[in-house]
């Protein structure tokens, strides 16, 4: 409806983790016609709404595709790009403008590239999006990853070793064989399940899996047609930062800023 058309989102950054996101975000707020979470907002992996009582996210996707749903899903959304993540409320101006028909929100959750629900359920909700890839090189990438992970795990008080599994490189292959398999895309990628729901925080989490880009590319490129996709290559980003930026927004129709 009329009401949606602000307030949910003109494109979506996808990911990747570590290739830039947040910058790009930060940088994209400053445009006058751009408004949106300053945070992840994670609608399409931890937040999407279930399909009535005893149903599951899956099911409100398939809902949604076969047009039931579709106004609930999206007021969710619209709250969640709006609020942000742990209750972190924009700016009241933000709001407003969004409101008035002046800016138009976005999305950025650097997870969705690599979860395939996210892909079908983004489709489902808003197919005309437009999905911005950072991509950058993988074992930098992987580096700058673990370097965080690590962090983290000694910040909350895990053990850092937790961030591989105990075997060396040959159980580390044999868990990467499982995982990097296109052809099931639709499945859970050789990870366990937990209640008949993929264990995708198993995957996710891993620094080497985030950095397997094109199978991941190809489940979004089914999901949405390739004119709809823009990748961006984080080095040349940092290097032209602003010649970048301006691809970005002619890519959804915006001036330059």
């Amino acid at each position: 409806g009329k009401e949606d058309v602000g307030t949910t989102p003109l494109f979506i950054i996808i990911g990747a983790q570590k290739a830039g996101t947040t910058n790009l975000r930060h940088n994209l707020l400053s445009h006058p016609s751009l408004a949106g979470s300053r945070t992840e907002t994670h609608f399409f992996d931890w937040h999407f709404p279930a399909a009535g009582e005893g149903g599951d996210a899956d099911d409100a996707t398939t809902a949604i595709a076969e047009g039931g749903g579709a106004a609930a899903a999206l007021r969710a959304y619209s709250r969640r790009l709006l609020q942000g993540r742990a209750g972190l409320v924009r700016a009241a101006s933000d709001v407003r403008r969004v409101a008035r028909g002046r800016a138009f929100v976005f999305d950025t959750s650097p997870s969705y590239y690599l979860i395939p629900a996210a892909a079908a359920r983004a489709a489902a909700l808003r197919p005309r999006a437009r999905l911005v890839l950072l991509v950058r090189d993988p074992v930098e990438r992987y580096f700058s990853a673990a370097h965080m992970v690590t962090c983290w795990n000694a910040t909350v008080g895990l053990p850092t070793e937790a961030f591989h599994a105990t075997g060396g490189a040959a159980a580390r292959a044999a868990e990467f064989a499982a995982a990097y398999n296109a052809s099931d895309a639709d499945g859970c990628m050789g990870l366990p399940l937990r209640g008949g729901r993929c264990q995708w925080g198993a995957f996710t989490g891993n620094a080497l899996a985030r950095g397997l880009y094109a199978d991941a590319l190809r489940r979004w490129l089914r999901a949405f047609p390739a004119r709809n996709v823009l990748v961006v290559d984080s080095a040349r980003y940092f290097r032209a930062t602003q010649a970048v930026l301006d691809e970005v927004l002619a890519f959804l129709g915006l001036p330059p800023h």
